[in-house]
């Protein structure tokens, strides 16, 4: 289970009045679902030691723990000194865009397309990635092995889609790497996220091997067994080095075995 961070760490990086807030926020919103009351999540405006712009969090949802795990506990902090530096980034599953803007802080050159399915993810997310819109672009889409309706199940982080039933009006449509990377300047992807609630089975249990010489390190969080043997086996054809950081799992430096 999730929790925050130590109070004194994120006070350093958020100021103790927002750390605070976060926290009794979240913990409101826990009573509040356990009666089973609906309410709108307020938003507000959080800025960061480090980071020229703030970000909007909705209070009370995973907003603030997400926030809490990229910002304060760095949990990418292991791709913050790649090299060559990444210049293309394509993130699946963006949520509310606080990933990219960890890495679009630390890479000035970096461009990055963020992809993600639910539409009040994708409201905030637009509204987080403006300061950076020349070096992103944010589309409402879930990522899938190929062009297809999907229906969402779940909110926040934890939102999943699976492929739409004959005669069933689906709530977002997919897109596949392959059309993502060619996007892309030139066919290549520097960094690919993904963060996509078990999709991983399906978008790298079939056509893998039509992207994956395109994409040079891969940070993904991995849903359960299944999902770490179809990606480890789709990773078979290439030589990289693996490392974990609590949820996350990073491939580095993929290349192919053969030509």
């Amino acid at each position: 289970m999730f929790v925050f961070s130590r109070l004194r760490e994120a006070s350093r990086v958020l100021g103790l009045k927002t750390a605070m807030l976060l926290r009794v926020a979240h913990w409101v919103n826990y009573a509040i679902r356990t009666l089973r009351i609906r309410y709108r999540h307020p938003s507000v405006l959080i800025r960061m030691k480090g980071y020229q712009h703030p970000v909007h969090a909705r209070l009370g949802s995973s907003d603030s723990l997400v926030l809490d795990q990229i910002f304060v506990q760095r949990e990418y902090s292991t791709l913050d000194n790649l090299t060559p530096a990444p210049r293309i980034m394509i993130d699946c599953g963006a949520n509310v865009g606080y990933s990219s803007i960890y890495f679009l802080n630390r890479y000035p050159d970096l461009k990055v397309i963020l992809l993600e399915p639910d539409h009040r993810n994708v409201e905030m997310c637009r509204r987080n990635l403006i300061p950076y819109a020349d070096r992103a672009r944010v589309i409402h889409a879930g990522v899938w092995s190929r062009s297809v309706g999907l229906v969402i199940s779940g909110a926040d982080w934890a939102a999943r889609v699976r492929e739409a039933r004959p005669q069933e009006k689906p709530d977002v449509h997919s897109m596949d790497i392959l059309s993502l990377i060619s996007l892309t300047p030139d066919g290549e992807v520097d960094l690919l996220k993904v963060d996509i609630e078990w999709s991983e089975i399906v978008v790298f249990g079939e056509g893998a091997e039509g992207w994956l010489p395109n994409v040079h390190n891969i940070a993904i969080e991995l849903h359960g067994t299944e999902c770490e043997t179809v990606f480890f086996k789709a990773l078979e054809s290439c030589h990289y080095e693996s490392s974990r950081s609590g949820e996350l799992t990073f491939c580095l430096n993929m290349r192919p075995k053969c030509s």
